[in-house]
């Protein structure tokens, strides 16, 4: 939003320590801008690219202070989701890998203009260094498997990254995953 950014800029010129990036955030060079220092992010993120830009984040976690964001009502339900629920699925798992998630309120859609079709709800991350880039990478792709096929029993969703004979070896039965994602989610 240019125009708030312009706002923010008159009103906060005078602090040294609030800097703002106006940038398409699926393409800024997050890596680039925290290697100064942590950051904080802030956004009334475009609903269609909310989860893409969750994902994203997330795989910057370790470089962010905080974030608070408005979400789509939907999407932050699904970040704040119980294991075994509908809504949990994989934006759950990895999202909550990676933050602790709090959704603190919601923005009716007479709250902008034009108004939206859908509620709002403005969300808090505060990062949990559960894991490092690579293991997210895996847990990742193990998770998207394991949500593409929510009917077939784990050891077949799964079988594309691990043998059957692996699968077997670990005997993991679905509970076991959900308990696993029920650990990892804390």
């Amino acid at each position: 939003d240019r125009d708030l950014v312009r706002l923010l800029q008159q009103q906060l010129h005078h602090s040294y320590k609030f800097r703002i990036h106006c940038a398409d955030a699926l393409k800024i060079d997050i890596a680039k801008l925290s290697k100064q220092q942590r950051l904080r992010v802030v956004g009334n993120i475009p609903y269609n690219i909310s989860t893409p830009l969750i994902f994203h984040l997330a795989s910057f976690h370790d470089s962010i202070i905080d974030m608070h964001l408005m979400l789509q009502r939907e999407v932050a339900q699904r970040l704040t989701a119980s294991v075994g629920s509908k809504q949990y699925g994989r934006l759950s798992v990895i999202a909550g890998c990676c933050f602790q998630i709090e959704q603190l309120f919601d923005v009716l859609p007479e709250s902008f203009a034009p108004p939206p079709k859908v509620v709002s709800s403005f969300v808090h991350f505060k990062p949990q260094p559960l894991l490092v880039a690579e293991e997210l990478k895996m847990l990742d792709k193990i998770v998207r498997l394991a949500f593409a096929s929510r009917r077939k029993t784990t050891a077949n969703a799964l079988s594309a990254l691990f043998k059957p004979q692996v699968l077997e070896y670990l005997a993991i039965t679905a509970k076991q995953f959900l308990d696993m994602l029920k650990y990892l989610n804390r």
